[in-house]
């Protein structure tokens, strides 16, 4: 290992899907070293721009070693970005090595290391903090601070603003007839705020916001944000309001699940998939006709997200949305037609974009994929618990020949 490593701490702290989804976010180059007490030699992890490509673990190496060290549940880290020459032996995305392990873990196919502390493995398996990229200071223009338990946002209520947490952390909440829910935390890094702020002026908040711990807020330049928005081509901006639909289609999945209520069985789950999605390098724009994301890896299929004209489905290049084309597919009606994105033109374009920008799709990403995963893991209980009590919201129809409702 060469210099002082960039990021160090304990793994009570930061577990290793925090640290996959951190290091992720931020592109990072460079090797996760883990250390427990009860191993006589450290984990490796190898990352090539924000994915694993590699790992060690005594004997194992690859996917398998990747996997076991998820079973590290107490110990050190540190990330050092230093080059290094090993051969990929990982293909999986990101957040796809993030739902299995942690399913793994769930399931008792991975060890834990040392003796077991029920409290920790719970927080690993109930992963549900979005950690965000590095803070980009040039476009903060003022701080606001929060105590614990302080209300920030107001679902419901109108507003723009945009923050990024500099410090703390926030819980996001959402009204329900027994109460408020909550979905999930976010952490340093993380944005609150949707991107319909730049398209629709004084939208509806989606999400109540409570302050967690003690928290200070950067509040972002709006104003030099929206300029940029509107700046950006038509095809990015459709990635990015299709992205931002998705996670709350994904939001309002997770809620319904974990109010114990499941949605019926729907004929569109039965459908064939959409050859072009299964394509790893392909992008897609929708332009007529209605299609679905499908949750399909395991369990009972269901309804992540209904699209249609200009939503975007297929390979991203700078986003793991942790559903096509590993975990989920997609499927379409009769009247589906699409067209093919630049998929190298979009990846030029994101990376032109201010740093701030950049953050904002990477937290926006970030907290899709964990809602998927949360609601992958809700859906998962309800149809474990079996209760023939449950309510069913009709949602979801079966599709007929008009498309998917």
């Amino acid at each position: 290992m060469t210099g002082q490593p960039l990021l160090s701490g304990n793994l009570s702290f930061y577990s290793l899907p925090d640290l996959l989804q951190m290091l992720g976010g931020n592109g990072a180059s460079g090797i996760l070293r883990l250390y427990s007490p009860h191993s006589p030699h450290p984990g490796l992890i190898y990352f090539q721009d924000g994915q694993p490509i590699h790992a060690l673990n005594g004997d194992k190496l690859g996917l398998e070693a990747l996997y076991s060290l998820f079973g590290w549940l107490a110990g050190e880290f540190s990330f050092n970005p230093e080059k290094f020459n090993v051969s990929r032996t990982v293909h999986h995305s990101r957040m796809q090595l993030i739902l299995d392990g942690l399913k793994m873990l769930d399931d008792g196919e991975v060890a834990v290391l040392g003796p077991p502390d029920p409290a920790r493995q719970s927080r690993n398996l109930d992963f549900n903090l979005v950690h965000g990229p590095l803070v980009d200071y040039m476009a903060v223009v003022d701080e606001e601070r929060y105590v614990a338990g302080q209300e920030i946002m107001v679902e419901g209520a109108y507003g723009s603003w945009i923050w990024v947490i500099l410090e703390g952390q926030v819980d996001l909440l959402r009204e329900t007839p027994e109460g408020p829910l909550k979905l999930l935390s976010l952490g340093e890094g993380a944005f609150i705020g949707n991107m319909t702020s730049f398209s629709i002026h004084g939208h509806i908040r989606r999400a109540s916001c409570v302050a967690a711990t003690n928290v200070v807020l950067g509040v972002l330049d709006l104003q030099r944000l929206s300029v940029e928005y509107t700046r950006m081509s038509g095809d990015m901006r459709a990635v990015a309001l299709s992205i931002d639909r998705r996670l709350k289609q994904a939001t309002d999945r997770l809620v319904t699940f974990r109010r114990d209520e499941i949605e019926p069985r729907t004929e569109a789950a039965d459908l064939p998939p959409v050859q072009a999605a299964a394509e790893d390098e392909g992008i897609y724009c929708i332009t007529e006709g209605k299609a679905a994301v499908v949750w399909r890896k395991d369990g009972q299929p269901f309804v992540l997200a209904e699209l249609g004209a200009r939503d975007v489905f297929g390979r991203i290049p700078f986003a793991d949305l942790g559903q096509e084309p590993h975990s989920a597919t997609v499927i379409g009606d009769a009247a589906l037609a699409y067209r093919p994105l630049d998929r190298d033109a979009l990846d030029a374009e994101y990376r032109g974009l201010s740093l701030t920008f950049q953050n904002f799709f990477k937290s926006m990403i970030n907290s899709l994929a964990v809602t998927t995963k949360l609601s992958v893991q809700a859906h998962a209980r309800v149809l474990h618990a079996g209760n023939d009590h449950r309510r069913k919201p009709a949602a979801l129809k079966s599709m007929q020949t008009g498309g998917i409702p």
